[in-house]
């Protein structure tokens, strides 16, 4: 029983549980320069995602990490992929001690294996949306998004 203990002399208290904040998901970074209608984007993808528990019973933090280069023309898609992770299971089912023998330990034993893999796909469409007249401030472009 937790609490204060009264026949010892001394209190004992009970443990205050304690949290750790974490931010996970997706988070896509992008300096873009123009070009004409050509559009260049540098770019950093950030995946933080919860992962195997640890043997005191907190889960791991994964990270993964990808940075690059794209280019494309004013409005049309670029997709930027990546494994994200991958996996290999195997298992053996069968009689204990006859599935161990080994030439008929196959005929009392079953083996599966399972091959995983995790892809993740973005698609970044940019749109240049302001240009510069000849005195070098910006004039919008107006879009025909209706109001």
């Amino acid at each position: 029983m937790w609490g204060i203990n009264s026949t010892a002399g001394t209190s004992s208290a009970v443990p205050s549980p304690q949290f750790s904040y974490e931010d996970l998901g997706l988070t896509l970074k992008a300096t873009p320069q123009v070009h004409g209608k050509t559009i260049s984007m540098e770019y950093e993808l950030l995946l933080r995602s919860l992962g195997a528990t640890q043997v005191n019973g907190l889960p791991l933090i994964t990270n993964r990490e990808m940075k690059g280069t794209i280019s494309t023309e004013d409005g049309e898609a670029v997709v930027i992929a990546g494994l994200i992770d991958k996996s290999e299971t195997a298992a053996i089912n069968g009689i204990p001690l006859l599935s161990m023998l080994p030439v008929l330990g196959n005929a009392f034993a079953t083996t599966t294996k399972e091959h995983d893999s995790d892809e993740l796909l973005v698609v970044v469409t940019p749109h240049i949306t302001s240009a510069r007249n000849k005195s070098g401030s910006y004039v919008p472009i107006p879009m025909n998004v209706p109001k």
